[in-house]
């Protein structure tokens, strides 16, 4: 009960459900509603009827401290689409400050819990398994973490998908960086010696009835706009107007490289060369569990290191706060 490393894996995914989730994602509401239902749902399959109650019991109380019309004598099995409808709006509200942090934080420890006591042995546990499997798989590209099997390893049954990247999902992300790269170069051309990307919004992600597209803001020190990229893609690579999940995937784990990676770790210096930089920014990717950039980040290192462009952050430096740019990335040029 609970020994294997499975429930481990699976409580991180319903964690950052809980906990990470992204309110401004565009599939945030819907995705984070089915799971969390089928996850009720499935904790009454291979758990028991009587552990799932007790479950439900405990979020009773929680949900009605925060104001949810809750019912007690439901079953669980007829309660778990609202259960599923209620946490969502708790972890909606927690990111929104809405949702007294002690709550979410007993919330956390209970699914964990929970998750970690699963029967291994439930007839029905690997197919269950299998099938939260491919349910976190689309969670983690909704939720900016890259669209990768890698995260979830072994998950009870032996087998890693580190190397199994999907390929909708490369290909967009490779589709987004020769954009990037050409916005640089165009600066470049236009006599640029430096291009700045703000912290802000250095990609921006956008959908509209006939599609989506992301941009890229390019200035120079001093907050000159220099070059503005935008790419629009099509309706055809959307659902029901809406990005594939591999596109957003790609694209809000771009944005996720330059948001978390680079500011959280803060490993850029003015000596790194983009060649030691994205072979860290590998590093560090690999270690937050995104490895969408596995095998793309080869391609990019050369393409910037063929420019002889150098990289650095200028978080730190007085200049910085003289000049009163801050939490950005500088690329000098040529």
């Amino acid at each position: 009960m609970g020994a294997s490393c499975a429930p481990v894996a699976l409580a991180s995914s319903i964690k950052d459900v809980i906990c990470r989730l992204d309110p401004d994602h565009p599939f945030s509401q819907s995705i984070l509603t089915t799971n969390l239902s089928v996850f009720m749902d499935d904790l009454y399959v291979y758990g028991s009827q009587a552990d799932c109650e007790n479950y439900i019991r405990w979020l009773v109380p929680l949900l009605q401290r925060g104001g949810f019309k809750v019912n007690e004598n439901k079953t669980a099995k007829s309660y778990a689409m609202k259960v599923g409808e209620e946490l969502r709006v708790l972890g909606y509200g927690y990111r929104r400050g809405r949702c007294p942090e002690e709550h979410m934080v007993t919330m956390e420890r209970n699914a964990y819990e929970k998750i970690c006591s699963v029967d291994l042995a439930h007839i029905k546990t690997r197919r269950n398994l299998s099938k939260l499997a491919g349910l976190a798989y689309d969670e983690i590209g909704a939720f900016g973490l890259g669209y990768s099997k890698g995260l979830l390893v072994s998950l009870g049954s032996g087998h890693h998908w580190d190397d199994e990247l999907d390929v909708g999902t490369l290909r967009t992300a490779k589709k987004i960086w020769n954009h990037i790269l050409e916005a640089l170069s165009d600066a470049r051309k236009n006599g640029a010696t430096r291009w700045y990307v703000p912290h802000d919004e250095p990609l921006k992600v956008w959908t509209d009835a006939s599609g989506y597209g992301c941009g890229a803001w390019l200035e120079t020190e001093d907050g000159t706009l220099v070059a503005r990229w935008s790419k629009h893609f099509n309706k055809k690579d959307s659902y029901q107007g809406m990005p594939s999940k591999e596109a957003m995937g790609a694209a809000w784990a771009l944005r996720k490289c330059f948001e978390d990676s680079y500011n959280v770790t803060q490993w850029l210096t003015d000596s790194s060369t983009v060649l030691d930089g994205l072979s860290r920014m590998k590093r560090d990717l690999t270690l937050h569990g995104t490895l969408i950039f596995k095998r793309r980040l080869l391609d990019v290192r050369e393409a910037l290191n063929g420019m002889n462009c150098t990289m650095y952050t200028k978080v730190d430096t007085a200049h910085n706060k003289a000049d009163g740019l801050s939490r950005g990335y500088t690329f000098p040029l040529g």
